[in-house]
């Protein structure tokens, strides 16, 4: 059966609002290479405002769409978003667009990986500062991720 996306948000959505975790399987290659298509799974949580913060991975409404990036950026109530596998694109959305925040991933071993560590935020800002380089290190990472 498939479930138009939507009414498969709406109900993400009013889970994540009664204070419930939910897990989703990734889609999309904008978050290679912290998070893999098909074969990754995220857990979302509610969050806070001040949880929003660079590094964050979140769960998002623009333009009609869910999406899930990374914040890069904040001022006040505005965020910048981009996925790790973007080179260029940004979005910048209120914080009141973000449905959730990213807490954990489970790897297709079943292993769950809390995404709040010292580890995770060098890995990002390592990944960050290589965005000129990213192009070519995604060329050669797509075909073993």
């Amino acid at each position: 059966m498939i479930i138009p996306n939507r009414i498969f948000f709406e109900e993400v959505e009013r889970l994540i609002a009664a204070g419930e975790n939910v897990i989703l399987k990734m889609k999309g290659e904008s978050m290679l290479p912290f998070l893999r298509e098909k074969k990754d799974k995220i857990v979302l949580s509610p969050c806070r405002r001040e949880e929003l913060l660079p590094g964050e991975v979140v769960l998002f409404r623009y333009h009609g769409r869910h999406i899930l990036h990374r914040i890069v950026g904040r001022n006040e109530e505005e965020l910048l978003i981009q996925g790790d596998g973007s080179l260029v694109n940004h979005e910048k959305v209120s914080t009141k667009d973000v449905v959730g925040i990213v807490r954990s991933i489970i790897r297709p071993g079943g292993k769950e990986i809390p995404v709040h560590s010292t580890l995770i935020y060098k890995y990002w800002h390592l990944w960050y500062s290589l965005l000129p380089y990213r192009r070519f290190i995604l060329f050669i990472l797509k075909p073993v991720v």
